[in-house]
Parts: structure tokens; sequence; C-alpha cells
């Protein structure tokens, strides 16, 4: 879109402002900052003159101008910007859905729509905001087309948004809430099993330590968006689990209490080890994000990845193994590097330790480097903050606790 001989203005005002932002962040620069503030006051004029025009309030570049609007608020990150961002989600929702399904006849169409579906589902798992219903009727509607890029992921949005709306209810029955949740987190569970080709991953285990990878495995996908769609899973089934965690201690804190005993330590014992399970998946999908492993496209050209996955390249190829971060960062290409920023925060403030903390504090730093994002330098400021008290961390391998303790470890 921004290729053409004649580049629409208002999304290049938008792409300049976004752009600019990045790299006055990335190195630290005053005056590219200026020059993409101004930018931006020129992108919102241009941008709310299209949504008074009948004609170009329905263009692919009005509508990637309002994305581009929030992906700048998202960089520059300051005390106003989650409202501004929000604002502008809103304003591309409006006219996503002013644009119905007729909008999908086209390809390009039909891409923006996608990565906007999958920023609101993002958003929605770590906000605990529920999905627009006209947003996710189009989303079903454009996958009842078959489109090859949505194949094998529509059950994984189902639950998901199920998920979100049932973390969004805290009043009720404790003994229910947890009930729901165990038969919901079993559907999220079973969907590894339902996916295709193109969504499976290899597990590799290290020989010894690696600079930068948490613990002793990596994983390695089949592209960036992949990884995404996983990490957007995990950072759900880490939500669900904190939300039993609550309940459970909802739940101990009634008279008489509404679980046993045994009951509390199973629910606490399960909770630990999913929580802890999908945290260590994050990380360990970090490497090849983070350009320490290679993805196929860059191993081997033109490969089949749709239908034979990654089995369509040799893995034991050294491009697979661990090498320095930023080796296989593509400078031209997105690294999907800004969609790891919130499953980072969300382990780096868990309660799991301090050495993973601050292992997604290296990492958020290394990110704000490379992308140039303020959100990420602002959340690696905010859980240093959480390592000058030992006390915001719990010791995961304990026996089973007592039922004094367990209330106090259901916070």
């Amino acid at each position: 879109m921004l290729s053409g001989p004649e580049v629409d203005a208002t999304l290049q005002s938008s792409a300049h402002a976004a752009s600019l932002a990045t790299l006055a962040t990335a190195n630290k620069s005053e005056s590219l900052m200026r020059k993409a503030q101004e930018h931006y006051a020129r992108a919102l004029t241009l941008t709310n003159e299209a949504l008074g025009d009948a004609i170009k309030v329905y263009e692919d570049s009005t509508i990637v101008s309002v994305i581009l609007l929030g992906v700048y608020e998202n960089f520059v990150f300051e005390k106003h910007s989650l409202r501004a961002w929000m604002q502008h989600l809103k304003g591309a929702e409006t006219l996503f859905a002013l644009r119905g399904e007729t909008q999908f006849r086209n390809d390009l169409a039909r891409q923006i729509f996608m990565q906007f579906y999958r920023l609101t589902m993002t958003k929605g798992v770590e906000l605990g905001t529920p999905i627009p219903d006209k947003i996710a009727r189009l989303y079903r509607f454009l996958t009842s087309l078959n489109d090859y890029t949505m194949h094998g992921v529509e059950h994984q949005v189902e639950v998901l948004e199920k998920a979100i709306t049932l973390m969004q209810d805290e009043g009720g029955d404790p003994v229910s809430r947890v009930a729901d949740v165990l038969k919901l987190d079993t559907e999220l569970d079973l969907i590894k099993f339902m996916l295709q080709t193109l969504w499976r991953y290899e597990i590799v285990q290290l020989k010894k330590p690696a600079e930068h990878v948490f613990g002793n495995v990596y994983h390695i996908y089949t592209n960036p968006w992949v990884i995404n769609m996983w990490n957007i899973l995990r950072t759900c089934r880490i939500r669900l689990f904190k939300f039993v965690r609550a309940q459970v201690n909802k739940g101990l804190q009634s008279s008489p209490p509404l679980f046993s005993y045994e009951e509390a330590c199973a629910h606490i014992s399960k909770c630990k080890d999913v929580i802890s399970s999908q945290m260590l998946a994050i990380c360990a999908s970090t490497p090849q994000l983070t350009g320490q492993v290679a993805f196929p496209h860059q191993v081997k050209r033109d490969v089949n990845l749709l239908e034979k996955g990654l089995k369509a390249v040799n893995l034991r190829n050294r491009m697979f193994t661990i090498h320095p971060r930023g080796t296989f960062l593509e400078p031209f290409k997105s690294t999907g590097l800004d969609h790891l920023i919130g499953p980072l925060y969300e382990i780096g403030r868990s309660d799991y330790g301090p050495r993973l903390t601050r292992w997604a504090i290296d990492q958020l730093y290394f990110m704000a480097r490379k992308i140039g994002t303020r959100q990420a330098i602002s959340l690696a400021e905010e859980l240093e903050g959480k390592l000058k008290d030992e006390s915001n961390f719990m010791v995961w391998n304990d026996p089973c606790p007592t039922s004094a303790q367990l209330a106090a470890l259901a916070k």
C-alpha cells in the first residue's frame, strides 16, 4: 500500500508517525520524536477528513490509517496513550462493521481484517475485554469462506471468546465458576490435537544452558503469526487459572468453606502446574522471535509449510540451533516482537520467581532497542520495581500447604 505510485496522504502520514516513533525510541532521539508528533497531528486531521467523506470512509487506506494511529500510541506509550489507543481501536471496529461482508472480496482487505482481529483477540485476553459482536460475526463469515489463511484456528478463537466472557463474570458461586473454567480448559488443551500441520511446533532439548534462553528447551515454529496464536492461548490459560485461584480463595473465606481441604489442595496444585507450564512454554517460544533461531523460510525458499509444516525442512540444519539474539531478525519484515510484549509482561509479573522476572525484563529491553517501543520500556521498569521486594514471589515447589495457608496462596 505504501509502495505504489500514488500513496494516499492519510496513510502516508500515519505510517510516518508510527515508524518515526519507533526510530525515535530506539535511538533516544527527541528530534525524531518531534517529527513523529508532527506527522501524527497531520494524520489525525487527514483521517478525520476521510471519515467524513462518503467514498474514502470505505477505502482500505483509511482503516489502515486508523489502525496505524493506534500503533503510534502503543509505541510512544505516554500517560494518555492507552485511552487514545482504545479510541482508535473502537474507530477501526466501527469502520470494519460499516464495510460489512462485501469487503472480503478483496484479498488485501481480508488480510487487514485478520491482522486487526488478532490484535483485538490478544488485547481481549490481556485486558479482559470481550470481542465486539459485529467483529466476531465478520470473523465467522470470513472463516466460512474456507480461506487458507484462516484454516485450523476457528475452534481456538471460539474457545478463547468463551474464556474472555467467563473471566468477566467474577460473581456467582465459586464452585460453579471453578467447574466452568476446568471444563473450558479441557477444550483449550484439546485444541493442539485439532490444529493442522502449519500450527504444530518442534520442542528442542538443550544439551547445555544457552544465553538468553530460559529453561532447557526452546521451540521451532513455522512463522511468527503461529507463535502469536499459541501465546494468546497460553496467556489465556494463565489468566484462567489465576481466576481459579481467586475463586478458591473466595470459597475458602466463606463460612462454612465451599471447598474441602482435599478439593482446595487439588485446585491449587492444578493452578500451579498449568500456570508454570504455560509460562515456560512462552519462554521457549521467545528465542525464535528474538532472532536466535531461524524460521523455515530463511532456511529453504518456497517451502510448502501449509501442507507439510515443519516436515518440509531439515530441522537438523544449524540455523535451527541457538544463535546470538538478533541474528535472524529481518529488517524489512514484521518481527512479531510487538505481540510478545503482553505475554512477557504476564510472566514477568507472576510469582514464579525473581529469575524469570529478570529474564522477562531483559527480553523487554531488547525488544525496545530493536523495534523502538516505549511500552516495552515502561513495563520493564514496572517489573524492576517488583524485584525490589522478595515477598512478591512464592516458592512454587512447596508441598501442599495447610488449609490456613491455602487462602493466602490463592490471593
